[in-house]
């Protein structure tokens, strides 16, 4: 690699037929789209339906191609959901109250069309959480974990769940929902997303939650209070180690490096995440998992390798970033500043590291 790597921002990423199918939709055409959307209908992925539709959806708001599609197809369900995407994407970028509360009221429409056209669908559920963060505006933030069987958002989270089982982008809705900047605290978000992750599939993507809301907290220099989420998960990984009976060498190293890292966390100094310790181990180590779901995107492996980065790992950081080489995201890297000038100064790190 050049000293100065250079980076691919489509958000599509690796997914080549979602960037074709992106192209297609800016140039008003959804033959691609039609297509793209189809193929996780017919043999149900629906991590890439959801992030199929996201992506397509702020291609198409500025025009009114899928409202077209919509009109031409009102029974196709890949038509319905793109054109409630559409709509809730043009409800939450509006910049006036009227008509913000116009454009949710079509958006909150058009799931329960996608919702009726194809009811195993997890994804109209998923999009109305992302309405949700409209009207909790005026109505507070989500319950505290596992939440009421009347709180809105929870209820909209198990719709999705009862369809998709560890549903990506409803567990990263249903969290944004708890940050301090929608409503929520840093307490609830930090208890959603560990709550989350517990009820997610082993090693899953929603087991990269507890970093996501970690990074909603500002991390300052010096001693701080323990976490006691951290704590517990260390906690949790000396357990699973000790149940195992005699250990190898390896697992007698890695047993070391937990009892390093609640030294470091019970004193207040920095140390690596124990989630981002355990999945760069999972998923990029072990001989015994199938590597990375196939549902993590660049930005969900970009907030591994942050997390890894931030604590100092820089050759398991390296690994992640290498894995997703040339694609980026500009999340996590934009949220202090300019994400390429951000990213190329993590893998000058990396590199030496």
């Amino acid at each position: 690699m050049s000293s100065s790597p250079t980076f691919d921002w489509d958000p599509a990423g690796p997914d080549r037929v979602l960037a074709v199918a992106r192209g297609d939709v800016a140039a008003l055409r959804v033959g691609a789209a039609r297509e793209a959307l189809a193929g996780t209908r017919t043999q149900p992925n629906f991590d890439a339906r959801a992030f199929r539709s996201l992506v397509l959806a702020a291609a198409a708001a500025s025009s009114n191609v899928v409202e077209t599609w919509a009109k031409e197809e009102p029974e196709n369900p890949d038509a319905l959901l793109l054109y409630a995407r559409v709509a809730a994407h043009r409800a939450l970028t509006a910049r006036r109250d009227g008509d913000r509360g116009t454009l949710e009221a079509i958006a909150t429409k058009a799931c329960a069309a996608a919702h009726r056209a194809w009811p195993a669908d997890p994804t109209p559920f998923v999009v109305e959480l992302t309405l949700l963060r409209l009207r909790l505006v005026r109505g507070g933030a989500p319950a505290r974990p596992p939440g009421a069987a009347e709180d809105p958002a929870w209820a909209l989270w198990r719709e999705a769940e009862a369809r998709h089982a560890g549903n990506r982008e409803a567990g990263q809705r249903l969290l944004a929902l708890c940050y301090p900047r929608h409503g929520g605290t840093g307490e609830l978000a930090s208890d959603t997303a560990a709550y989350l992750a517990s009820v997610g599939p082993p090693y899953g993507v929603n087991q990269l939650l507890p970093l996501v809301a970690d990074l909603e907290q500002e991390h300052g220099s010096g001693p701080v209070e323990p976490d006691p989420q951290r704590v517990a998960k260390i906690h949790q990984l000396l357990g699973h180690l000790t149940a195992q009976g005699p250990v190898e060498p390896q697992a007698e190293q890695r047993r070391r490096t937990l009892l390093e890292m609640l030294d470091l966390e019970l004193r207040g100094e920095q140390a690596i995440d124990p989630v981002a310790e355990e999945l760069s181990r999972v998923w990029f180590d072990s001989g015994t998992y199938d590597g990375p779901p196939a549902s993590a995107t660049v930005s969900d492996f970009s907030v591994l390798a942050e997390a890894l980065h931030r604590g100092g790992r820089f050759g398991p950081a390296w690994r992640v970033l290498q894995h997703i080489q040339p694609y980026a995201s500009p999340f996590p890297w934009s949220r202090h500043g300019p994400p390429e000038k951000a990213l190329k100064r993590v893998y000058r790190d990396c590199r030496r590291g």
